[in-house]
């Protein structure tokens, strides 16, 4: 089975890569994605948490199963920490390394949304402090537009200026962690509004995942799921430095991957390979960079009533992971579109994936 995403869904991931959404500040992607879910699906209810974790509950009969899907709202940022000069800013990582910024623009946002266009400077004389090698002390923002450098304030959270290209069955952009599971979440919510599957859907858009999961952490789901995958991305291996001896094997325009590890439920995982092998969509396994951690799997697999709820990724193989450079199979894109939507269909028929006693 070789699929492909539309035109018009293509749109739609443009639309999430171009929206602002640091870690600690994901308002924006949430009144998005507010925004873009009501209408699909008029008879879910929508909340919104205390740290900023929003769920979308579809609930079309106490009677049936409820299958949980989770995807991360947020993305990786720098933040200022110190004004450094007319238009300078000195900042520390959320997620990002030093190699990765030299050079690069950024879209600095401050408390009230306003947006402030700049680059990382860097001393084009230096050998960035050999032997030591490129650290963040080497590394600056430069705004051009000095004056408007009053707005800007210590705590200001700081992106790499969204962008995208395609080129045969990829996508390069900024930002596909992890715009791909909120896409893909938002595209199998477009068919199951219009399907009379016997499921009910809860849509989670976390926060804070890239500051130590901890939007997924603090969140509870209102009707508690007979099982909760977590849509995401994970380190593709086919680069020249594959590191396949230490995370398995996982390849772009190969499908999406399911991970083994111990945050994945074992039941869970084989009724998605199950349903994968059914209709033909490529799967891959793969381990993941640690043996737990990493995702919203890591949290939300600790137990919120007496028994708890199993969990598992679908992940999206991605080169170059948190780099403006982030690259990505729309192909596998469009697999793990249809494996969601075949796993939903086929819940009904499930008896169970928790060994209760």
């Amino acid at each position: 089975m070789v699929k492909t995403i539309s035109d018009i869904a293509l749109s739609r991931l443009v639309s999430l890569i171009d929206i602002i959404s640091p870690s600690m500040q994901e308002r924006e992607m949430i009144s998005y994605l507010r925004n873009d879910w009501c209408p699909v699906a008029p008879e879910g209810q929508m909340t919104v948490d205390a740290i900023g974790n929003m769920e979308f509950a579809v609930r079309r009969s106490d009677a049936y199963p409820t299958l949980a899907l989770v995807a991360h709202a947020d993305t990786i940022c720098i933040q200022i920490t110190q004004k450094a000069g007319t238009g300078k800013f000195r900042f520390r990582s959320v997620g990002c390394s030093p190699h990765m910024l030299l050079g690069q623009k950024v879209v600095i946002v401050n408390e009230a949304g306003e947006k402030f266009n700049g680059v990382i400077g860097f001393d084009a004389t230096s050998q960035y402090g050999q032997p030591k090698g490129l650290v963040f002390e080497d590394l600056w923002i430069d705004v051009p537009d000095y004056g408007h450098c009053q707005s800007i304030e210590i705590g200001d959270l700081v992106v790499l200026k969204p962008g995208y290209m395609t080129g045969g069955e990829s996508i390069i952009a900024t930002a596909l962690d992890d715009r791909l599971g909120l896409f893909i979440l938002g595209e199998v919510l477009r068919w199951y509004a219009h399907d009379d599957v016997p499921v009910n859907l809860t849509c989670v858009a976390t926060a804070q995942e890239e500051v130590g999961l901890r939007g997924s952490l603090a969140f509870d789901f209102s009707h508690t799921p007979d099982a909760v995958i977590v849509l995401d991305v994970d380190y593709a291996t086919d680069i020249p430095t594959p590191h396949e001896d230490q995370m398995g094997r996982l390849c772009l325009g190969q499908g999406p991957g399911v991970l083994r590890k111990a945050d994945n439920s074992p039941l869970l995982r084989n009724f998605i390979k199950s349903v994968a092998s059914i209709h033909d969509i490529p799967l891959q396994t793969s381990l993941g960079r640690f043996v737990y951690g990493g995702t919203d799997c890591s949290s939300l697999q600790a137990t919120r009533n007496d028994y708890g709820f199993p969990t598992a990724n679908i992940t999206l193989p991605v080169r170059y992971m948190h780099s403006p450079i982030e690259t990505a199979s729309l192909t596998d894109v469009a697999h793990a579109i249809e494996l969601v939507k075949r796993l939903t269909a086929h819940m009904p028929t499930v008896s169970g994936f928790t060994l209760k006693s």
